[in-house]
């Protein structure tokens, strides 16, 4: 269970310092224009990263149920990973079309693009945030 927790935390705070620090950051440090280069970039590194962290705090919690978690609760903290698993996997689906939409100047399209991609980012992140609390009240 520490090593779910710990996982979790670590993934979880990565996830947090990336949108609350990074991205900030970078446009401000680097201008619009050059920003937008770095943060495609970025962005497709961060997705990624929330999706294979999710994907190992799966396997984490599959390997836990055979040694001291409930088959219930593993199955729910297994749902919530991939949950949010797929969470990032849209969202990183999501990112040509959010980058296309900005090069095409289709802002509304752009808008909503990226309101998706900020509103599944926001529910990984709480499915997260949940396994967390749920194994530490374990």
């Amino acid at each position: 269970m520490l090593y779910q927790i710990i996982a979790s935390s670590i993934l979880l705070g990565a996830l947090i310092f990336g949108t609350a620090f990074v991205a900030p950051i970078a446009i401000t440090t680097l201008g619009e224009t050059n920003a937008g280069s770095f943060l495609r970039k970025y962005w497709v590194v961060y997705h990624r990263l929330g999706l294979f962290g999710s994907l190992s705090i799966l396997v984490l919690t599959l390997a836990a149920t055979t040694l001291w978690q409930t088959l219930g609760t593993s199955i729910f903290l297994s749902g919530l990973a991939i949950f949010s698993a797929i969470c990032f996997f849209l969202g990183l689906k999501l990112i040509p079309e959010i980058n296309a939409a900005r090069d095409a100047d289709q802002n509304d399209k752009f808008k909503k693009l990226h309101l998706l991609d900020v509103v599944l980012v926001g529910l990984a992140q709480l499915a997260l945030i949940g396994s967390i609390i749920i194994t530490v009240t374990l």
